[in-house]
């Protein structure tokens, strides 16, 4: 059986993908920002620490998870910028990775590259190597969400990523910037006493048009989106496996959550996080979460089993996860810089 979790975090379109095919990250077009939007890199003006230790100060972090999203969010936001690993405490994490942990294989906690926006607000981009599918039972990204707050002293914090539509009408490339985060878990974490729980987002959508930048590269998308990009409201659903949405309903991701857009594996941690820190009267920074359409709605009535809609999502993913991904990046840097 495939394991589609670890096989959609770790495909690299970069390394992975034919650099003759169409769809390669090669082909990227440049984002014409708005004036004084656009992201600069200028490390020299960053008091770095090195390996090991604490992350610098920021105003706002973007966190993502899979390789294909990190790519994509650098080639976007930080193509010529120095990349570090974050190690910082990773002995206190060992016990909770597991086999399928790719925090395991990479030796660190994420990667993170740092980018300067309008009125030189300083922004964390992060790619997390820990995930609420793959880890141990104690839930370690918890952990490093609250590591990340309270080293950076962030005002700010986005996770954002691919996802799955729920419904019909959602097509690849829309994205959905979520009222609030909702995990709806069945294995690891479903006796756990935040299973249900729907926790608000505190960061309002950007006000900007995102359909000029955008456009630039939906083409990538041109085949598999007739509708033209669009932005939804709604809840992110968490699940703590793979799941996606079908005609059938098969997972029961829409009895679940009736306001629910899209389906992922690790936004309403950080709505947990929050809730724990309020309880514990600590910073709360304000937060939000982005997702973009990567696997469509699967009409069961295309496929033999059930695990051939598995695998063909799968494929969807391999050759446009890179791409769904760009409008996510630009929404969620719009909401960072704000």
């Amino acid at each position: 059986m495939v394991d589609h979790v670890f096989e959609r975090l770790m495909f690299s379109p970069h390394a992975d993908m034919d650099a003759s095919a169409p769809h390669h990250p090669k082909n990227l077009q440049p984002v014409p920002w708005d004036t004084g939007d656009e992201p600069r890199v200028t490390i020299d003006s960053w008091s770095f620490l090195g390996i090991g230790r604490p992350l610098p100060q920021v105003a706002s972090v973007i966190v993502t998870w899979t390789a294909a999203e990190w790519e994509a969010m650098c080639d976007v936001l930080a193509p010529n910028s120095t990349e570090f690993q974050y190690t910082t405490n990773f002995s206190s994490y060992a016990a909770d990775l597991t086999v399928r942990s790719p925090a395991r294989f990479a030796k660190c906690l994420a990667r993170y590259r740092a980018v300067i926006g309008p009125n030189n607000t300083t922004v964390l981009l992060m790619h997390s190597m820990l995930h609420v599918a793959t880890d141990g039972p104690n839930l370690p990204l918890r952990q490093l969400f609250n590591q990340i707050i309270e080293e950076t002293s962030c005002k700010k914090i986005i996770t954002t990523g691919t996802a799955g539509g729920i419904g019909a009408d959602k097509e690849l490339g829309d994205i959905v910037v979520g009222d609030a985060c909702q995990f709806n878990c069945h294995r690891t974490f479903k006796s756990q006493p935040f299973n249900g729980v729907r926790y608000p987002t505190t960061l309002p959508p950007q006000a900007k048009s995102t359909i000029p930048l955008v456009a630039a590269n939906f083409g990538q998308l041109s085949a598999v989106n007739k509708g033209g990009f669009r932005v939804d409201a709604g809840d992110i659903e968490t699940t703590d496996f793979f799941a996606f949405d079908t005609s059938t309903d098969h997972f029961g991701l829409q009895q679940a959550d009736p306001k629910a857009n899209i389906v992922e594996m690790d936004d309403a941690v950080l709505g947990l996080v929050m809730a724990d820190r309020m309880t514990a009267a600590k910073s709360v920074p304000l937060w939000g979460a982005v997702r973009n359409v990567s696997d469509p709605q699967a009409n069961m009535s295309n496929y033999a089993t059930f695990e051939d809609a598995s695998r063909d999502m799968g494929r969807i993913y391999r050759r446009y996860g890179f791409w769904t991904t760009i409008p996510s990046v630009i929404e969620s840097w719009l909401m960072a810089i704000q």
